[in-house]
């Protein structure tokens, strides 16, 4: 059985404190048991999908032009899957001693506006990020593209499915217009989060995929 190792897009579901009478959190057990299932079965969970999963990764290439744009160098996507003793990952983007992760908001609604601090999920993706790469500084960057044409046809579809009516040039405008944000100055499309590599949590973090190994010892016949 292959040494389990932590996608960085996952640190946050086992890096919870351990509950009375356990060793590691339900988070970290679930994580490891899920792991064995598919080494023994050869086989791989099916990613989630999600409009606002799909529009992420279809604007992503756009998003990094903008991205570069506004912090005026030039960004390329990093494709290099990257890996450790114990993490697995690709940053969207390596500059330098920073890494970037990109989010494209699905709309102005979950465009984190009013935040002030990144979610705790992606504040430790991206500390994974760093220990995989040697960075000492992330920057966490929401992003509001525009929809595809496909996204805003399936928009006009859904809109008219549920109000029972037809399809038409007028609605799909009206649509589209409610899905096109680029036309708006940056401060309103995008949020930036950044913050430095912690390594008293990545040492942490360690500790805790050493002892999810422990724990699988005791799962495996």
């Amino acid at each position: 059985m292959q040494k389990y190792k932590v996608h960085c897009s996952g640190i946050g579901d086992i890096i919870a404190a351990a509950t009375k009478g356990r060793t590691i959190s339900v988070g970290a057990e679930t994580a490891i048991k899920h792991h064995i299932i598919s080494e023994l079965y050869e086989r791989r969970k099916e990613p989630v999908k999600s409009k606002y999963l799909d529009k992420g990764n279809e604007k992503e290439e756009d998003a990094i032009r903008f991205l570069s744009a506004v912090h005026g160098d030039f960004y390329s996507k990093n494709e290099k899957l990257l890996e450790n003793e114990h993490l697995i990952g690709t940053p969207d983007i390596i500059a330098g001693d920073t890494v970037i992760d990109i989010k494209c908001s699905w709309s102005c609604f979950t465009f984190p506006y009013f935040d002030t601090e990144p979610l705790k999920k992606y504040w430790c993706q991206l500390q994974g990020y760093m220990a995989l790469t040697g960075a000492k500084k992330a920057i966490l960057s929401y992003c509001l593209m525009d929809a595809t044409i496909d996204q805003v046809e399936r928009a006009v579809s859904d809109y008219c499915k549920a109000n029972e009516c037809e399809y038409t040039e007028e609605i799909e405008e009206l649509v589209a217009k409610d899905m096109q944000y680029e036309h708006l100055p940056t401060h309103l499309r995008l949020k930036e989060f950044r913050f430095d590599r912690d390594d008293d949590f990545i040492k942490a973090l360690y500790e805790r995929i050493d002892a999810m190994r422990e724990y699988a010892t005791t799962l495996i016949p």
